[in-house]
């Protein structure tokens, strides 16, 4: 956070827009930002930021409007920091910036600057840890499909197309035959991640980045019905759907559970992440809005008595990219609920400019001034003493481009803890989970730039030194969640190979030596996408419907003592259809909370959420 907010100033200074916001502007704020002092003269005339061009003079409304000169073209991001802070410090609620192309030159060979996005093919690694990206960096890939080098997880592709959005001048994604001619490490490599990216859809692939028109839907469509009214969103869907693939035949089926489901004022959409709140309710993130509160979106308090918290509507909204919105992680801790995901703006009514990052204090029912920010998608949080660990799939958080996918902020201030530099995966974290002295971390990465190396979808750190262990399984494919207990880390996802062995959505390593632990036989028949553990017994929500042969729909829980799975399942899931996405576990109050796209028995929980009692 100190070194975004030397930036800013050092990008107003730098583009003409005075010689010290400090010295000119007045008294500090508590929240570290200036507030200005208007100069002599009636403040609803005239401009009251001494920095602006027309500082003391009429706006360009009359009314105290502020006008600046600053480069747009060169710093994207701290450009776009430029213009909240302007926003920020006219007292007359706002300004005017106009691009000068003479202040890039000079704004540029002040500071240290390259290439510093490590999937590129210039990458500097050398630069200081003060350097900033100047958009020179040039990419290659592979895109021959059947060539061993093949960018089958479309990393590289993802990373182009990540750093044009923020640097205009980045250079054009070149096919390289050099890469297509690598040689093949650490087995097979996972599938292209093409699917059906629309959340409605009975199909959605949550890791696709290329729709191919795969989708497919099914609804209540027998009027008079009670799921008839309920699923009039998803005919929208799939009319939408359709016609944006008119090439293409979308199908729309009856589903006659749908059709005999009531409303039990569940959700509509994809719950993602549930936290418990520590009294028997929850908070729930993801993409979904309430049958019976439609106002609010993407995050909701379901209380203990099972009722939502109607007057809990912080509602992030406004995502930046058109797939992937919504909420992706929560952490709780005193009292601060840490809020991470794609939105640009959180909060009921005036909302507040939060990019991808907020806290909300529950006691005083506000959003804090807590805003690191981030350039991309975060997916994962967890908070260690005075840390707060960030996985996600972003190159810039707290106004440094250093870090990669990766962070640790002061969970107060939001700064970033330089320290970690040294962690920088090459794509996306998906799940983090501490051990004492060893935090692990899995996702879609493949190396661990900075002191690591090869590390294939899961890695640890060591918390001391802040750098990579030697821990390296191999996973073939994505790593989704991961969980620790005394003895055991617990991985899921949608590997199928790990560690050298065949071990297909589930691998259990012993933490004393980093092996595999082939004592305790989990096989699910498909992904798992959640994972939690409790007193010897690991639950496991997913897209399966069989665990070791057994019928398991979508959930499943293994006792580790007796080896077996346990026989009951929760009946409001027996007539799922879908993706069980999220686990929350109260060990408090003895509560299982799970969430995902299914439809309950008549008369028994609610669509999209379940609470389960546990022993």
């Amino acid at each position: 956070m100190k070194y975004s907010y030397i930036l800013v100033i050092f990008l107003l200074t730098s583009c003409g827009l005075g010689t010290s916001v400090h010295e000119n502007s007045g008294a500090q704020r508590t929240d570290g930002k200036v507030k200005p002092i208007p100069p002599e003269g009636p403040a609803s005339e005239v401009c009251g930021h001494q920095n602006a061009s027309n500082y003391g003079e009429s706006g360009d409304d009359g009314k105290g409007w502020c006008h600046f000169f600053a480069c747009k073209d060169a710093l994207y991001q701290e450009y776009e920091l430029a213009l909240e802070y302007i926003s920020f410090v006219d007292s007359k609620g706002g300004g005017s910036v106009e691009h000068k192309d003479e202040l890039c030159e000079n704004l540029i060979s002040e500071i240290p600057n390259g290439c510093l996005e490590p999937l590129a093919k210039n990458y500097d690694s050398d630069l200081p840890d003060e350097a900033i990206d100047n958009g020179s960096c040039v990419f290659e890939a592979c895109v021959i499909e059947n060539a061993p080098g093949y960018d089958q997880d479309h990393e590289i592709r993802r990373a182009f197309e990540d750093y044009l959005n923020k640097h205009q001048n980045a250079q054009a994604l070149i096919a390289s035959q050099e890469r297509c001619e690598l040689p093949e490490t650490g087995g097979p490599t996972p599938p292209s991640q093409v699917g059906c990216m629309d959340s409605e859809a009975d199909n959605y692939n949550e890791d696709a980045m290329e729709d191919d028109g795969s989708c497919e839907f099914s609804a209540c469509l027998e009027k008079g019905t009670p799921g008839y009214h309920d699923d009039e969103y998803r005919r929208k869907a799939h009319r939408k759907y359709q016609a944006e693939h008119n090439d293409r035949e979308v199908p729309l089926h009856n589903d006659e559970l749908r059709c005999q489901a009531e409303r039990f004022g569940g959700l509509r959409g994809v719950p993602r992440v549930i936290i418990p709140d520590g009294n028997g309710g929850a908070y729930i993130g993801g993409d979904f809005s309430l049958e019976d509160y439609p106002h609010i979106r993407n995050l909701a308090h379901l209380k203990s008595d099972g009722q939502w918290n109607e007057d809990f509507k912080f509602n992030p909204r406004q995502p930046i990219h058109s797939s992937n919105t919504g909420v992706h992680a929560l952490a709780l801790d005193e009292g601060i609920l840490y809020v991470g995901g794609e939105f640009s703006r959180i909060g009921d009514g005036e909302s507040v400019r939060r990019i991808r990052i907020a806290a909300i204090d529950l006691y005083e029912e506000k959003i804090t001034d807590f805003d690191p920010g981030a350039d991309n998608r975060v997916f994962t949080f967890l908070i260690k003493n005075e840390t707060l660990y960030v996985g996600g799939n972003f190159g810039m958080i707290a106004g440094h481009s250093r870090p990669s996918n990766f962070a640790a902020l002061n969970k107060r201030t939001g700064e970033i803890k330089s320290e970690y530099f040294n962690v920088r995966p090459s794509s996306s974290v998906h799940a983090l989970a501490i051990h004492e002295k060893t935090l692990y971390l899995s996702g879609q990465f493949r190396y661990v730039y900075g002191n690591g190396g090869p590390r294939d979808r899961l890695a640890a750190v060591d918390l001391e030194t802040k750098n990579p262990t030697n821990f390296n399984p191999a996973a073939n494919a994505w790593v989704r969640d991961i969980k620790v207990s005394d003895h055991y880390l617990f991985a899921a996802g949608r590997f199928t190979q790990i560690a050298g062995e065949e071990k297909k959505y589930f691998a259990v390593f012993n933490l004393s030596d980093g092996k595999i632990n082939s004592e305790y036989k989990v096989e699910p028949d498909r992904e798992v996408m959640a994972l939690q553990y409790l007193n010897g017994v690991v639950y496991l929500g997913g897209s399966f419907s069989e665990v070791n042969a057994e019928a398991r729909s979508r959930f499943a829980s293994y006792d580790l003592q007796s080896k077996e799975l346990v026989s009951n399942s929760p009946d409001s899931l027996a007539n799922q259809t879908h993706t069980v996405n999220a686990l929350g576990l109260d060990p408090v109050n003895q509560l299982l909370f799970i969430g995902g796209q299914f439809v309950p028995n008549s008369g028994q929980g609610m669509r999209g959420i379940s609470v389960v009692p546990i022993q």
